[in-house]
């Protein structure tokens, strides 16, 4: 019959697999508990000793999966895309752009492209002068959705090309996916619905570059990173990894889809010139984080049972050989069992 410790043992362990590849390992586990347990208080003491000792075989398999599993975890990539293959991946992305314009004309001239080649991905808007506003976007989203109960990281490496500096807004989002279809150019101040941009600037809904900060070619290719965890809290920073500083953090909607989107806009107006700008991203990595409070709540139970184990391997009324030979008047004693 299973011991009363093996029943806790395995709640235990069983209330601790929350995570998929954590539950993988549970039955077997609770298995192994289970033929080092049931000392039942009729068996002699040899066969006592023997169980403790198939148990603490038992908590050591268990520690041994258990890492394993956190290890298996911790190196849990959802995708890493270096764009090398010369073609867009649609089982991970899903790319798309529009013609926008205010005139007779929709657009007037104006195109969006996505390219992947060599080891780089391309968004790439551009067009010709008008007397009008015409412009249009390009975007990359992951067919993938962070709204999942995991802690997430995302490394990517980006960078703006400009040719024209009259309007070139550039946005990292988290969104449900939903592109509008109307005509209008999306200026920098736009609000898509069910999107949340996290690069903004100067309290604008992109983050824009003009001519005295870069003018063209644009700014060098930059490592950046997010994180997203479970409660819907989402932040942008400038350096791999979560570091460096961070320059936006957003509450996202807890019912709807977490699609990362890279979005590029480009227009021009009357009196302006033609214009072109690039998004290129070099590469885009996705990994799981594994919880922290995981590994430090099965260390502190697998403490609490060594000590349960140790204390009732030694028979009440016993005395240990070490007190023996510490007290030279008991070693001619002969000690019974009570």
């Amino acid at each position: 019959m299973m011991g009363e410790d093996s029943v806790c043992v395995f709640v235990w362990v069983f209330s601790l697999g929350r995570e998929f590849v954590m539950r993988k390992f549970v039955l077997l586990v609770g298995l192994f508990t289970w033929l080092g347990s049931g000392a039942g208080a009729s068996r002699p003491y040899s066969s006592k000793k023997k169980t403790m000792q198939l148990r603490g075989q038992s908590i050591l398999i268990m520690a041994f999966l258990f890492l394993f599993s956190q290890v298996a975890d911790a190196a849990t990539i959802l995708f890493n895309d270096n764009f090398s293959d010369a073609s867009i991946d649609p089982s991970l992305w899903v790319s798309g752009g529009i013609n926008r314009g205010n005139s007779s004309s929709p657009g007037g001239g104006w195109t969006s492209t996505q390219t992947e080649s060599g080891s780089t991905l391309e968004l790439n808007v551009q067009g010709p002068s008008s007397g009008g506003t015409n412009g249009a976007d390009a975007w990359l989203r992951t067919t993938y959705d962070y709204n999942d109960t995991r802690q997430h990281l995302i490394n990517f490496s980006w960078q703006p090309l400009i040719t024209e500096n009259h309007f070139n807004p550039y946005q990292i989002q988290l969104t449900d996916g939903f592109i509008p279809a109307s005509a209008g150019v999306h200026w920098f101040d736009a609000i898509i619905p069910g999107t949340t941009n996290l690069l903004q600037r100067d309290g604008t809904q992109a983050w824009y570059l003009d001519e005295s900060e870069s003018g063209p070619p644009g700014l060098p290719m930059m490592d950046w990173s997010i994180t997203i965890d479970p409660a819907g809290s989402a932040s942008l920073y400038d350096g791999a990894n979560g570091g460096g500083t961070q320059i936006g953090i957003e509450n996202l909607d807890m019912n709807s889809e977490w699609f990362l989107r890279f979005y590029l806009a480009d227009a021009t107006s009357a009196g302006f010139g033609a214009g072109e700008a690039s998004f290129v991203l070099n590469s885009v990595s996705s990994n799981v984080v594994p919880e922290p409070n995981t590994a430090l709540l099965l260390g502190f139970g697998l403490v609490g049972l060594g000590i349960k184990t140790r204390r009732r391997r030694r028979p009440r009324g016993a005395v240990h050989f070490s007190h023996v030979r510490k007290r030279p008047e008991l070693q001619n004693t002969i000690f019974l069992p009570q």
